[in-house]
């Protein structure tokens, strides 16, 4: 699927905000790939917006300068100190809460950064 920045980003944030407000659903641990969203989108590598748009414009799995969120990772979201590596492991639904929203509002600054569409303008 091709993704432009903006709509990674939003997707990003939905993604991640439902992760943050649902950790565990009926005692099981909620992973990306349980977020209802898929329906409306259809699936992304990685279960990842951010993965899909970087596969689709560069090499799949060379993140390291096209992931919309690369200020938040230390090289990639897959280096062992990554916030989303913690949100993997963490065995506590407050930690998982945590890094979750730290992953949604990183999308929705990023987001913000991003120059206005004229529709938004008026």
């Amino acid at each position: 699927m091709r993704l432009t920045k903006r709509k990674t980003l939003q997707i990003t944030h939905e993604l991640w905000t439902w992760l943050a407000e649902n950790p565990t659903i009926d005692g099981k641990w909620m992973y990306k790939f349980d977020w209802p969203g898929w329906e409306r989108y259809g699936g992304m590598a990685c279960d990842c917006p951010c993965c899909e748009y970087v596969e689709y414009y560069e090499d799949p799995f060379r993140c390291s300068k096209k992931c919309p969120l690369i200020s938040l990772w230390p090289g990639t979201c897959t280096h062992y100190d990554s916030v989303f590596i913690k949100w993997v492991k963490s065995d506590r639904e407050d930690h998982r809460t945590k890094y979750a929203l730290i992953i949604a509002n990183a999308a929705k600054t990023e987001l913000n950064k991003l120059p206005k569409l004229k529709k938004e303008l008026l």
